[in-house]
Formats: C-alpha cells, sequence, structure tokens
C-alpha cells in the first residue's frame, strides 16, 4: 500500500500563510502611522484649544503647543515690502512672519499684577521681578519693558495714586535651544511675596538643510475660508499699493496654494544652471495627499541671481539663490500632507513633507 506524502503541501500552505500574515502586519503598520499623526495634529490643536490662560497672560511666543522650525526660531526676519522701503517693523513678541530671534515672550497685564503702592513707571522695576526658565534652566538673557509709551496710573475715587506705570508689558527671555519639546516657565513675584506663575509647552523640529520656510506651516490649523483667500491689508488697498507675498499667509490668505521656500544652493551641483524659472519646476513635483498637483509654479524669490565659483574663477553653478515653488489645491477641511520633492542632476530626490489642518469656516 503507497503512502501519500502530505509535507511538501503543508510547507507550501505554511508559507503561504505566513507571508499573507506579514503583508497585513505592513499594512496595518503603514495605517496605523499615518492614522497617529492624524491623532497627533487633532490632538495638539485639542490642547491648543483647550489653553487656559491666567488673567495677567495676555500673549505668548511662541504659542502654546506650537511646533515651528529651528530656522524659523532663530530667524530674525522683515518683510520684503519693510526692507526695500527702509521702514522700521517693530514686533515685541516673534512670529511665523518675522522670526523668534530665539527669544521666548510673554505680554503680561500689570494692572492684574501690580498691588497697591507699586511703581513700574521704569522697566527696570518690571525686570527685577521677573524669572523665565526654559527646561527647567533660568534665563539669563532677559528683558522687560512697557509694551506703549504711555504710562497708566490707577487711582481711588479721591483721585489718589494707588498704582504707577501699570499698562501692559512684554517680557523676553532669550535661549538657543535643541530641536525638541520645550517648557517655558515664567514667574512675577509681586510686593507681597506671592509668587504669580505661568507655564507652557511649544516644540522645536528640524528641516533638512534645502529648506527655509512652507506655506501653511507645518502642523498650522486655517479656516478653509483664509486657505482660499486672496486678500491685501487694508492700508495697501487704500494708498494703492500692490503687496507681493510669495507664500501665503493669514494675513493675505493662501490663495488655494501650498509653497516652499528652498535653497537653490544647497540642492544644486556642479554644472547645474537654475537662471531660467523654467530650469528650477522642471525638477519639482509637489502633492497632497498622495495625489500629485498638475498646476505648479516655481521661480526665485529674488531678482538677484547667485553664481557659484571656485578659487580659479570658473563658476560652478549658476543661478542658486533662494526659489519658491507653489501648488494650487482646492481642498476639503481635514488633515492634509504635503510632500515636495526636488530631483538633484545625479539622480538623487530630495523631499519634505509637512502636515497642516484645513477646518470648516
Amino acid at each position: 500500500m503507497r503512502t501519500k506524502n502530505y509535507l511538501p503541501t503543508l510547507r507550501f500552505l505554511f508559507y503561504t500563510t505566513l507571508l499573507q500574515l506579514l503583508v497585513l502586519c505592513s499594512c496595518a503598520k503603514i495605517s496605523n502611522t499615518t492614522e497617529n499623526q492624524s491623532k497627533n495634529l487633532v490632538h495638539q490643536n485639542d490642547l491648543a484649544n483647550s489653553v487656559k490662560r491666567p488673567n495677567f497672560v495676555l500673549d505668548v511666543s511662541p504659542q502654546e503647543f506650537e511646533a515651528i522650525p529651528l530656522s524659523l526660531y532663530s530667524a530674525d526676519l522683515t518683510d520684503e515690502y519693510y526692507d526695500r522701503t527702509g521702514a522700521v517693523v517693530s514686533t515685541a513678541l516673534g512670529s511665523r512672519e518675522f522670526g523668534f530671534k530665539s527669544e521666548v515672550c510673554l505680554e503680561i497685564s500689570l494692572g492684574t499684577l501690580a498691588q497697591v503702592g507699586d511703581d513700574f513707571s521704569e522697566n527696570s522695576s518690571i525686570l527685577e521681578r521677573i524669572k523665565i526658565s526654559i527646561n527647567n534652566e533660568d534665563l539669563t538673557d532677559v528683558t522687560a519693558g512697557h509694551m506703549h509709551l504711555v504710562s497708566t496710573d490707577l487711582v481711588n475715587s479721591e483721585g489718589e495714586i494707588l498704582m504707577s506705570g501699570v499698562g501692559d508689558a512684554v517680557a523676553c527671555g532669550k535661549a538657543l535651544l535643541a530641536p525638541g519639546l520645550q517648557e517655558v516657565t515664567f514667574e512675577f513675584r509681586q510686593t507681597s511675596g506671592e509668587i504669580k506663575s505661568y507655564s507652557w509647552q511649544f516644540e522645536i523640529i528640524e528641516q533638512p538643510n534645502f529648506v527655509q520656510k512652507v506655506s501653511p506651516q507645518e502642523f498650522e490649523s486655517i479656516p478653509l475660508s483664509i486657505y482660499s483667500a486672496d486678500l491685501t491689508d487694508e492700508y495697501y488697498e487704500r494708498t494703492g499699493i500692490i503687496v507681493y507675498s510669495a507664500l501665503g499667509s493669514r494675513r493675505f490668505g493662501f490663495k488655494s496654494k501650498v509653497c516652499i521656500e528652498i535653497r537653490l544652493g544647497v540642492l544644486a551641483q556642479v554644472g547645474d544652471d537654475f537662471s531660467e524659472d523654467s530650469s528650477i519646476s522642471e525638477r519639482i513635483k509637489i502633492s497632497i495627499n498622495n495625489e500629485d498637483l498638475t498646476d505648479i509654479t516655481a521661480g526665485h524669490s529674488s531678482l538677484e541671481l547667485i553664481n557659484i565659483g571656485n578659487l580659479e574663477g570658473e563658476i560652478l553653478k549658476r543661478g542658486v539663490g533662494d526659489a519658491v515653488a507653489c501648488g494650487k489645491a482646492l481642498l476639503a477641511p481635514g488633515l492634509q500632507e504635503v510632500t515636495f520633492e526636488f530631483q538633484q542632476t545625479s539622480g538623487e530626490i530630495k523631499s519634505y513633507s509637512w502636515q497642516f489642518e484645513l477646518t470648516e469656516g
């Protein structure tokens, strides 16, 4: 009697089942990664919306639970218009538009913190009451002063001055930080000896060195109406001055575009010539939520073209200043993931991905 050998069949079934399980696990892992990224952004927005500041805190910079690139945290920028006209821009608190100057800042209400007999007319009298720490380390480079030149006094019904110089003030601490989660603690010592404090967190993220900035920003949450808007400031509308903003902003709208400003000098290789905008755009691909955009524009962000040469005077790279690439996309509310790709002459693809959220409104 012949005995049939089922071992090869069983072995085949075993490996087939194992392969199917591995594929399922891999797909689940990818799905979970995307889901976790989405949950992290939603959680971050929920945290920001749930912030309850004490009544003496008017504003902070960077904002609670904000995620900003290291390059932007350390930047001290001005708008192209102000650079061109020489007008002075004064921003007491750092911002995504002008950079954070490696500082954390608070705007505080001295009227809420002051007690009877206090006189904060001089900035030094404010500064001596303040302490700012980051990640439990006290900052030594701290400045403080009034927001406005007008000094506010509080008086009683008989006209007696109870407190002097109690308008709004800004306190800033300078700190060179590495990427990661940052926890800031602000303390104000009142005349009675009581310490009023406020703590908040923000995150510094690291971008590849060819990325200057992106729009909308990483983890930014913006209303759909602002994303699709193409606005100008009331002042510019009134005077007829035209404002050109290469990257979208909350002030001027995003024109239904995602944009990235890049350093061509970092991406260019020997022999490259990016003097013409077309030579930039042909290297670029932008996708949102894994769908390639077809309406893409790219060009230099300034009229000045930069050439790089060697010691012998030979030009190695041409037209390698900064450039802006934008892709137009009509999007629905929800989480958006943008991927930018640049193909180098060698064939290597340099890429950067980021997320932002569109909300109803």
